[in-house]
């Protein structure tokens, strides 16, 4: 559901725990630009604000099986990176994401319950669509909490399509508004 919301140009932004993989080190963004890998493993239309909860009913809340169809429809370029370990900076974000606040606070408090103190990270991402839907069978090795995933010919797919999904306007406002509320000192620009 956050590939779709991207796909659309509903958000901008992500915010990253991290994943049971990465283990005590927490999230890190490995990678500048990456596809929007459609998972289903904590897609639960529970967590999903208001409306949007209620169109996705039925939505398939279990891990895609071996073998099933993956689509792959857009791909991303990492911007801006905050660390956000501030409670109300993090509300303040609510209108840019499709997660309830009871959703991103169990994320955030994630890391205080691995040792550390809680924080979560967002990005500014800008996402394009690709040139034509990439089609891969899912494999087990894909599946599970995990941030980050090895898919061979990618590169060549990124290079075929540079269609932004929302204009150069709506970026460059977005990015201003999320500096006014997270900070533009915090801001670690990326690409």
């Amino acid at each position: 559901m956050v590939c779709d919301a991207l796909e659309y140009g509903e958000q901008s932004i992500i915010l990253r725990k991290g994943g049971i993989h990465e283990g005590r080190t927490g999230f890190s963004f490995d990678h500048e630009k990456f596809v929007l890998f459609p998972t289903l493993f904590h897609e639960q239309a529970k967590h999903l604000k208001g409306q949007r909860s209620l169109t996705h009913p039925n939505k398939q809340d279990t891990e895609h099986q071996p073998g099933n169809r993956i689509t792959i429809k857009c791909w991303a370029e990492l911007k801006y990176v905050w660390n956000i370990t501030c409670w109300e900076t993090i509300e303040k974000l609510d209108p840019y994401h499709i997660w309830t606040l009871k959703t991103v606070r169990d994320r955030f408090e994630w890391s205080e319950s691995a040792g550390s103190k809680p924080g979560i990270k967002m990005a500014l991402l800008r996402t394009y669509k690709l040139k034509q839907p990439w089609h891969i069978q899912y494999q087990k090795k894909y599946g599970g909490c995990r941030s980050w995933l090895k898919l061979k010919g990618f590169e060549q797919k990124l290079c075929q399509s540079r269609t932004p999904v929302i204009d150069n306007q709506h970026h460059e406002s977005t990015l201003e508004k999320l500096k006014e509320i997270a900070g533009s000192a915090d801001a670690q620009r990326q690409s």
